[in-house]
């Protein structure tokens, strides 16, 4: 899961693309592999069967002559079958009368425990036939034959369906690569058109280029951009009014802690905006009973006072201050402006 977080969107969008592509090959070629095999075993214990009936027919007369030596030699026919490995013949008291072993690996004892037609165990398929002559049981004949034909075909299968998936993959990657950008490229404008915002550049826009839920997603977005843009002035419209003010107005949080101060201040008091940020309102007020007049409660108008600057210049000013306060009504601030009265 760490690794699909670090991912960015758009190769998310590739990977759930290139995994769902896999996923449903996969389904599919598991899906084929399993008919093939069911559809393998039934032509495989059909053929065996066939085999086992023409071998089960000649054996007939050997069966009823009670002649074990041509019932070998007809069951050495089976020589010719490379997947057979091994073939009993029963008399009708369930005797062993002949029997066939490829490799010369002993009797398997287990080839009688099975009374269906076919048997399929892990490695093996094994036939049974009745022999019979004018309707009379006269013998039983079992073949075994490996499965190895069953799992050449599913190895050779396999490779295939490694092969098509590799390739699947391959495919997969590259349309997502083509496509991914459908989806991700206009959520990656909205992302860039949020980051504009937040650096006060109001008037900007997303372009909206479908009808589908991404293209509903720009046009609400754009309407909330004109909605703010009609009800709020953006930053750089009051940093050029602070700019072009020409009384100083200095800006205070409710303790008194210098906020924000424009040009003319800086000019008034001969210093640089980093020497009065975050200092106390106080320290620029050159009478200290000076700030005991000024009320947080409500403004206060065209009041003479004194502004002490940097080189220690006592500045008299005409000054006037109001609160700012939140929708609850608490103080978010102090607004001060001076004139100079020299």
């Amino acid at each position: 899961m760490s690794l699909t977080r670090r991912l960015s969107f758009r190769g998310k969008l590739t990977l759930i693309i290139a995994v769902t592509s896999c996923v449903a090959l996969l389904l599919a070629s598991a899906a084929f592999i399993v008919q093939d095999v069911i559809s393998i075993k039934e032509q495989m214990a059909s053929e065996q069967s066939s085999m086992a009936g023409i071998i089960g027919a000649n054996s007939t007369a050997a069966l009823v002559f009670n002649d074990p030596k041509a019932a070998r030699e007809i069951l050495g026919a089976l020589r010719a079958q490379p997947h057979v490995e091994a073939a009993h013949l029963f008399n009708p008291r369930g005797e062993l009368f002949a029997d066939y072993e490829r490799d010369g690996e002993g009797t398997d004892r287990g080839m009688h425990d099975f009374e269906q037609p076919t048997h399929f165990t892990r490695d093996h398929l094994y036939v049974r036939r009745e022999v019979r002559l004018d309707g009379e049981l006269v013998g039983t004949l079992i073949i075994k034959s490996d499965l190895e034909g069953l799992y050449s075909r599913m190895r050779s299968f396999g490779a295939t369906v490694g092969m098509v998936t590799l390739l699947a993959i391959g495919v997969a990657l590259l349309l997502a690569r083509k496509l991914r950008g459908l989806v991700a490229d206009p959520i990656l404008r909205l992302a860039a058109a949020a980051g504009d915002i937040s650096r006060g550049l109001v008037e900007t826009r997303v372009p909206v280029e479908s009808s589908d839920e991404v293209g509903l997603l720009s046009t609400a977005f754009n309407k909330m951009l004109d909605d703010l843009a009609s009800t709020t002035v953006s930053r750089d419209y009051v940093d050029n009014i602070l700019r072009s003010m020409a009384d100083s107005l200095i800006v205070a949080e409710p303790n008194g802690t210098i906020q924000t101060v424009n040009e003319a201040t800086l000019k008034l008091l001969g210093c640089k905006a980093s020497d009065l940020i975050g200092k106390p309102l106080a320290e620029i007020l050159g009478d200290p009973s000076q700030g005991d007049r000024f009320d947080q409660t409500g403004p206060m108008a065209n009041v003479e006072g004194i502004y002490k600057a940097a080189d220690g210049r006592r500045i008299p000013v005409s000054f006037s201050s109001s609160v700012l306060r939140h929708e609850d009504d608490a103080i978010s601030g102090i607004v001060c402006v001076a004139q100079d009265i020299t």
